[in-house]
């Protein structure tokens, strides 16, 4: 046998023994960690959950969901810039400024719209909105209402509410 075809075939060996064990290689895209984000009130953890393309990011209370609550990609270190994805998928969360400021989930495409900076607050995480600074001013944050289609995530002025509308964490 050539030299080449044995590696070729040793090489497909290793590859099918990675799957059958679940190892994998780690691409650009598995680099990323991803986690839910969750604010604590009252100790109970209401979660970011995906409501799909073109719709408002929900916000729910984690029990509601167990184990299926939506895991988000996101800028992870204090001062960084990015946009808040959910895991595998090509959606982001972004500013809907004509539906009242309301955060839904779009196709990323790197605008303003989609673009977090990480702002780490007493054990939690802000991130206050680029697009929503540049355009009004001050500081501006992920946070979430109660309202009639229940409760969606949205930004607002940071100083409007406390950790329990604005400091996201894992749970």
């Amino acid at each position: 046998m050539k030299p080449r075809r044995i590696s070729a075939i040793a090489a497909a060996g290793v590859l099918a023994l990675s799957a059958l064990f679940g190892i994998s290689s780690a691409g650009p895209a598995a680099a990323a960690s991803y986690t839910h984000l969750c604010v604590d009130r009252n100790g109970e953890s209401l979660c970011a959950w995906a409501n799909g393309s073109e719709q408002p990011v929900g916000v729910i209370y984690e029990p509601a969901t167990g184990s299926s609550t939506t895991n988000w990609v996101h800028p992870a270190t204090n001062g960084a810039t990015g946009s808040i994805s959910q895991a595998n998928t090509s959606l982001c969360m972004q500013i809907n400024h004509d539906g009242g400021n309301v955060v839904r989930e779009a196709p990323c495409d790197g605008g303003t719209p989609e673009l977090w900076t990480n702002k780490y607050v007493n054990g939690r995480t802000e991130f206050l909105s680029v697009w929503a600074d540049n355009y009004y001013g001050g500081q501006w944050c992920l946070t979430w209402e109660d309202n009639l289609n229940g409760s969606e995530a949205y930004v607002d002025p940071c100083a409007n509410y406390g950790a329990a509308y604005n400091g996201w964490g894992t749970s």
